[in-house]
């Protein structure tokens, strides 16, 4: 079979899989959960992004007896490293989990690649730490309200050596239990694991009453707690008013003289936070109006308009 022929039946087979997926949850899932209007649409997306990551579909798929989860499991190797020599060269873990938290859809992405150090040091990776392995995890959460809104999204990632070879480590087990799993918050900076490194972690968020200004906090997890925090607010781009996506930056912290985190005004925004937030609520009221959001979500957008 030629390489272009091979490519075809993937696709194809991941066309398939799709579809299948997202048939069998939405028969088999809560009601709750299927009828939220992004509910299809992050399905489709998660099951997309394994594929990217694995090359494959090779997932097992699994409908929690209560009907308020659905569970996608791949054990093949990332094949999109960015160094091009460990495609494939690794021990992988990915599940993502899709469910119902009150009225809220939740999507969690857990992620843990191992890679030996035989071949991190042929890549010329080489540290003076002695160790025979090393795990790279990546964390995420997304939460969307019952009408589809987007309101938090957060990421957590980091690196550990091991002195045992990846062949000797439960890699689902690392990479899901709480030594290395955060706790994430909606409003705030994850709660950090029993074991941290240096990971670089993130919360993003907005909130009814102020849905056209996002909030972006990021900070660097040690074992001491947290060092290097930074809040920044940015406008809501208002061509896609559900989503959480940034369009101007207003405003983030600076030091002031006691050595205390202040918010100030930047990119000549706005000479004052209150003139700041009106402006932004205005601006994307106005920009809503070019959004396709009401055609195809008008519960989603009637929300906003009343929670700007």
């Amino acid at each position: 079979m030629t390489g272009e022929s091979e490519g075809l039946k993937n696709i194809l087979e991941v066309k398939e899989f799709v579809r299948n997926t997202i048939e069998d949850a939405k028969v088999k899932l809560d009601s709750a959960l299927v009828n939220n209007p992004k509910f299809e649409e992050v399905l489709y997306k998660e099951i997309n992004y394994l594929f990217y990551k694995t090359g494959d579909v090779k997932f097992t798929v699994t409908i929690a007896d209560d009907k308020k989860s659905i569970t996608l499991n791949n054990y093949s190797p990332i094949v999109d490293c960015s160094n091009p020599a460990f495609n494939g060269k690794n021990k992988a873990f990915i599940r993502t989990v899709i469910y119902l938290d009150n009225k809220d859809l939740v999507c969690e992405y857990n992620q843990g690649v191992l890679f030996d150090r035989n071949l991190l040091e042929q890549n010329n990776l080489r540290t003076g730490l002695q160790y025979e392995s090393k795990l790279e995890t990546y964390y995420a959460l997304k939460f969307y309200d019952e009408n589809g809104i987007e309101y938090s999204d957060n990421s957590y990632s980091d690196i550990y050596h091991f002195d045992n070879p990846s062949s000797e480590i439960d890699l689902r087990e690392r990479t899901m239990s709480s030594f290395h799993k955060p706790v994430f918050n909606r409003y705030t900076l994850a709660s950090i694991p029993i074991h941290v490194m240096k990971a670089s972690v993130r919360n993003t968020y907005r909130k009814n009453g102020s849905l056209a200004i996002i909030h972006s906090n990021t900070g660097t997890a040690t074992t001491k707690g947290y060092k290097d925090v930074n809040s920044t607010l940015f406008t809501c781009h208002p061509l896609f008013p559900e989503a959480l996506r940034g369009q101007v930056m207003i405003a983030k912290t600076v030091e002031d003289e006691n050595k205390e985190l202040k918010f100030e005004i930047v990119n000549n925004y706005c000479e004052s936070f209150e003139k700041a937030f009106e402006k932004a609520r205005n601006e994307f009221k106005a920009g809503m109006e070019d959004s396709h959001l009401k055609e195809y979500n008008k519960r989603a957008y009637d929300f906003i308009l009343a929670n700007i």
